[in-house]
């Protein structure tokens, strides 16, 4: 059990009879040998992050995303936000290996940890930063162009 979190992203797929052939999509797929049918559907849903107890990127989506809700449903996320958020974290990134005690004040504003049931560890310390430096690995291909949507479960 714990804190697992999903970022996920839509990609348009249906074909129109007016769409141009260059811009239609040809996807299949099979789930257990057998074929699926996709001439009805619209979206395909990708994972492009996934974090297990990051729980200070959790609470920046809580805030910014959520209202503050904090319920595991789906939400839409912007790509102006998930840039903002990479960028935090390639500074805390930049600031923990300059000045560790910087970082921390750094963090507490921008990207503060929060507390909950199985969210993992408090400190901004070695597991912070592995989360920090995921983040930024799994975030610097975003592109303006796509939808996100961000789902947490505990």
């Amino acid at each position: 059990m714990g804190l697992d979190m999903y970022l996920t992203k839509k990609v348009y797929i249906k074909n129109w009879e007016h769409t141009p052939k260059e811009n239609r999509s040809k996807v299949s797929l099979k789930k257990g040998g057998k074929t699926i049918d996709t001439k009805n559907t619209i979206y395909i849903e990708q994972e492009v992050a996934y974090w297990r107890k990051a729980n200070m990127i959790h609470n920046f989506f809580v805030k910014h995303v959520q209202e503050g809700v904090d319920n595991c449903a789906q939400y839409h996320v912007s790509y102006n936000l998930l840039n903002e958020l990479y960028q935090i974290c390639v500074g805390v990134k930049e600031l923990f290996e300059l000045d560790p005690k910087t970082c921390k004040e750094y963090c507490e504003k921008f990207l503060p940890t929060t507390e909950g049931f199985f969210f993992g560890n408090y400190e901004y310390e070695e597991e912070y930063m592995a989360d920090i430096e995921s983040t930024i690995e799994q975030l610097k291909d975003i592109s303006k162009d796509e939808e996100y949507y961000y789902q947490s479960s505990w």
